[in-house]
């Protein structure tokens, strides 16, 4: 039964959901480690049971896992021109059509730039089509990456959420089936598909 009173400003209860599980690793000593990401992806298969598996036993929905913005691997990538820990921010998100060198691409930039930023370039991220069924790889989306320059930018996560909501209602408007798993200046989010 609705509860007015639970109702806040633009906060409304019944647009909760509840996820079927979760895990939590963290590094106490607040050191960088890779042994954080090894350990939550043992995680991730200790808790296959918990996602949805279709019939062949191979297609599932996957899960996400969250992280600090890898910099150092980062910086070691040619095809972008990385500004240095701090000065960038970076999006991850699906469409069903390449948005570099498209003509979606200068669109995308012009919704980042009219919240202060701008676009350093866009990445493919490498995927393992051995990992999932023929059928799921033959209608996945595009994985791509997005990188900002956030430099001189006052509020850039609440920038970074503007830009990301114009570009996912252009997305609508275009029949893009866009989405962002993340878009910040700190922490990405990987999509591990089963």
């Amino acid at each position: 039964m609705y509860n007015e009173k639970l109702k806040k400003g633009l906060y409304d209860y019944r647009e909760e959901h509840d996820a079927c599980g979760i895990g939590f690793y963290a590094n106490m000593d607040n050191k960088r480690s890779h042994d954080i990401i090894e350990k939550s992806l043992e995680m991730l298969r200790r808790l296959d049971h918990r996602g949805g598996v279709g019939a062949d036993g191979i297609t599932g929905d996957g899960a996400g896992i969250m992280t600090e913005i890898p910099f150092k691997f980062f910086d070691q990538l040619d095809e972008i021109n990385i500004l240095g820990e701090g000065n960038y921010a970076v999006g991850l998100f699906f469409s069903k059509e390449k948005i570099k060198d498209s003509i979606h691409e200068p669109i995308f930039n012009s919704y980042f730039e009219n919240e202060g930023f701008k676009v350093i370039g866009y990445r493919d991220v490498p995927v393992n089509t051995n990992a999932i069924a023929k059928h799921v790889a033959d209608t996945m989306p595009y994985i791509q990456q997005v990188f900002v320059d956030i430099r001189g930018v006052e509020h850039v996560e609440k920038q970074l959420f503007l830009a990301r909501k114009q570009i996912e209602r252009y997305g609508e408007e275009q029949s893009l089936e866009l989405y962002f798993t993340s878009l910040s200046k700190r922490t990405i989010v990987d999509k591990v598909i089963r």
